[in-house]
C-alpha cells in the first residue's frame, strides 16, 4: 500500500472525501477495478474513521453488500458519501441499504444498492500512520462448507 504522502491527486488537488468532483473519478476508478484511495473529511464516521485518515475503497459486487460494511455510495443529489450499512431491506422488487454515520444517532435515507460504489477495505490512520484492515466474517454457509470440505477430506486420507 502507499505510503500516506504518496496519494493520487485529481486535478491538482488531493483526493478527499468533499472534492466536488470525487463520484466522477470514483466511478471511472471503480469501473476499471481499480481500488481508490481518498482521504476522509468530516467526522459522521468517528470514532471508526477520523478526519484526515486515508480510506483505500475497492470495486464491489453490490450483491456482496452486508450490514456492517463500510461502502462509499452516491446520494442523489450528487455528492459522495462514506457510512456504515446497518441492514439491507426489499421494498418494491427493490433492494435498498440502510446506512448511518458511526456518530449519527438515526440512519439516513435508504439507498438503492446501485448507488453504491465501493467498499472501504482498510483505513490509514493520520496520525500515527497506522493501517487497519477491514476483515469481513464469512458467512454461516461459507463458513460451514470449509468446516464439512475439512472433515470429508481427511476421511478420504
Amino acid at each position: 500500500m502507499p505510503a500516506f504522502g504518496e496519494m493520487k491527486t485529481y486535478r491538482g488537488q488531493r483526493l478527499r472525501l468533499d472534492l466536488p468532483d470525487l463520484l466522477e473519478y470514483a466511478r471511472f476508478e471503480l469501473s476499471r477495478n481499480r481500488p481508490l484511495r481518498l482521504e476522509m473529511s468530516g467526522p459522521t464516521m468517528r470514532p471508526t474513521i477520523e478526519e484526515g485518515d486515508i480510506l483505500t475503497i475497492e470495486p464491489v459486487d453490490v450483491t456482496t453488500i452486508r450490514p456492517q460494511d463500510i461502502v462509499l455510495y452516491a446520494t442523489s443529489s450528487g455528492t459522495a458519501v462514506v457510512q456504515r450499512v446497518i441492514a439491507l431491506e426489499e421494498h418494491g422488487g427493490c433492494i435498498y441499504a440502510i446506512t448511518r454515520g458511526d456518530r449519527a444517532e438515526f440512519p439516513g435515507t435508504p439507498i438503492v444498492l446501485h448507488q453504491i460504489l465501493g467498499r472501504v477495505v482498510a483505513i490509514e490512520r493520520r496520525r500515527s500512520g497506522r493501517t487497519i484492515f477491514l476483515k469481513r466474517e464469512p458467512l454461516l454457509r461459507e463458513r460451514l462448507r470449509h468446516l464439512l470440505h475439512r472433515l470429508f477430506s481427511r476421511k478420504r486420507k
